[in-house]
């Protein structure tokens, strides 16, 4: 393959006939049009290090279910396209492939397999029918990845910076580490994992709520690196039966978020500021002495806003004794000295009384049993 005119020849006898086949570029060139549509497999390369350059147009139409590999430098400014139209319709990124820009729509699919690179710009994961990106391998992206109504799934691999903005998701595969650049996760999406994922970000983690109209962002049952909450954007523990409760950060800033402990499992973090609009939730599940732990190597500083502390039954069972908790320790110092003016207890039953101990580096829950 030398031409534009050859590609576009290739592509046409490859949808014709139906068959996956190889498509091998072996002189550089500019596209001076849209490529043809891909409607069928195939796999682009370069076997000496040929490219094309899409002088601003688009290079991949792909349809009606083709799964196209690129291992081929396609760079430019143009922007390809993924229309997936419930037919699962693939771009396969692989090892020395490069495109521009990338936009999915009608759930089409974008793969990154273990130990494969594949270079792009920007990527749009567009609503309906919740297009997927499947990062295993690296995905480097020079603009970010804006996800709305689709499911990016990770999981050992790395890419660049990513917006989980609308009714998405971002699920990391357990005992794996997924590395990525600056990330925001907003209006109705989540970050998952079973409590053993672990997200690296450049960056803190920026989690989003919205109005009155919308649920939270969510990051539910991950290890992160430093973590912002803004307007109950809400960090927790896995709602998973069968996932590891608790979690680890770096800083956490709850600026007007929630960060919710759960009722059991130990979160162990660098440091948490909570200002006026933020809250920290502490769930009991019963009255027998447990309940989740929030161990903070550096120093907590509560500026404001709620500790909100209640149990999960709602009646005292026989034989219930009182108790001494320990619900936070921080190395660095728990300020200020007395939070009791921001704690509230909520939903205790009639014979139990809930109070608070404090010294310099903790916090403690007393259960006292009154009837």
């Amino acid at each position: 393959m030398t031409s534009e005119a050859e590609l576009n020849k290739a592509i046409a006898v490859i949808n014709a006939s139906g068959q996956s086949t190889t498509i091998d570029v072996q002189r550089s060139f500019t596209l001076t049009g849209n490529a043809t549509a891909i409607t069928a497999s195939l796999t682009m390369l370069s076997s000496n290090g040929s490219a094309i350059d899409d002088g601003g147009f688009v290079l991949l139409d792909i349809s009606n279910g083709a799964i196209v590999g690129v291992a081929l430098q396609a760079a430019g400014s143009g922007t390809n396209a993924v229309h997936g139209q419930g037919e699962n319709t693939t771009l396969k990124g692989l090892t020395g492939g490069a495109v521009a820009a990338v936009d999915m729509d009608d759930g089409g699919l974008l793969i990154v397999d273990n130990g494969q690179t594949f270079k792009t710009g920007a990527v749009k994961l567009l609503s309906p029918f919740g297009c997927e990106a499947v990062i295993r391998g690296t995905l480097d992206n020079s603009g970010p990845m804006f996800v709305v109504q689709g499911t990016v799934n990770v999981g050992g691999g790395q890419m660049g910076d990513l917006d989980v903005a609308y009714q998405s998701f971002l699920t990391i595969k357990p005992n794996t580490v997924f590395k990525a650049g600056k990330v925001k996760v907003r209006l109705e999406s989540q970050i998952l994992s079973d409590g053993t994922g672990t997200l690296v970000t450049d960056g803190p983690l920026m989690v989003y709520g919205v109005g009155w109209r919308h649920s939270p962002a969510q990051v539910l049952g991950m290890n992160v690196g430093d973590i912002t909450l803004i307007e109950l954007g809400t960090f927790g523990s896995t709602q998973s039966s069968h996932g590891t409760p608790g979690g680890s950060a770096g800083a956490v800033t709850n600026i007007s978020g929630l960060f919710e402990l759960g009722h059991e499992g130990l979160w162990t973090i660098g440091s948490y500021t909570q200002q006026t609009g933020g809250t920290l939730k502490i769930h009991l599940p019963d009255f027998s002495g447990k309940a989740p732990f929030l161990n903070i190597s550096g120093k907590a500083t509560f500026s404001g806003g709620k500790v909100a502390i209640g149990p999960d039954i709602y009646y005292l069972p026989p034989g219930t004794q009182n108790q001494k908790i320990k619900l936070i320790t921080a190395a660095g110092g728990l300020s200020p000295s007395n939070l009791s003016s921001l704690v509230t207890f909520s939903a205790f039953p009639t014979g139990i009384t809930p109070s608070l101990l404090q010294d310099a580096n903790n916090l403690y829950l007393i259960l006292t049993v009154t009837g």
